[in-house]
């Protein structure tokens, strides 16, 4: 079984096309509930069988990263992920806002199209989640995975680059991969992410 773990929306929305090619399933978090990253890792397990192959897509690499070091899985395919906080830590310590739809669409890559996804969710829940992302550091539970790790970064990517560095010095084995593509990778260059992924894990 594939498995994706989404990014910040949470949803299946962004990510139709790249499961209908992995023939995978979306794990979707609840919309209206606002969820730790071990509550969300433990909803993910609840639907997951042992060897999945577990593909975590930025916001969602951390819950992918945290059911990884919890259960047996194939492999960990991190996806523009964050392992650690994108930005410094200064801004995890402003005041609890509801964020405006600009930023949330700059954390799910900056396009119009994600705005679909971003109104399906309600926006305390949204904001909850970008909190947890200015605050998220799992390489503990990266470094205590024992199988394949594999990260993708997109060429485009503006935000992962110190998660990629944090995911090299938890586990030094990790494949390191590349194509070309935004943020929100699975959605847009499916087909591209997909080709480099099943060569390399599959």
């Amino acid at each position: 079984m594939i498995a994706i773990l989404p990014g910040l929306d949470g949803t299946s929305l962004l990510l139709r096309e790249f499961a209908a090619l992995a023939n995978a399933t979306v794990i979707e978090y609840p919309r209206d509930r606002v969820m730790s990253y071990d509550e969300l890792a433990t909803h993910a397990i609840a639907q997951l069988p042992e060897r999945a192959i577990l593909i975590g897509e930025s916001f969602g690499g951390a819950i992918a990263t945290l059911v990884a070091s919890r259960i047996d899985t194939a492999a960990l395919v991190l996806v523009n992920s964050f392992i650690v906080t994108p930005l410094p830590r200064v801004f995890a310590r402003l005041p609890f806002f509801l964020p405006p739809e600009w930023l949330l669409t700059f954390f799910l890559g900056g396009k119009r199209s994600h705005r679909a996804a971003i109104q399906s969710v309600r926006r305390d829940v949204l904001g909850s989640r970008i909190r947890m992302a200015l605050n998220v550091d799992v390489r503990a539970a990266l470094a205590s995975t024992t199988r394949r790790v594999f990260a993708l970064r997109a060429r485009g990517d503006r935000l992962v680059n110190r998660s990629r560095r944090a995911v090299i010095t938890a586990r030094p084995d990790a494949k390191l991969l590349e194509v070309d593509g935004p943020h929100a990778l699975l959605f847009g260059n499916a087909l591209a992410a997909w080709e480099v992924i099943s060569r390399a894990v599959c």
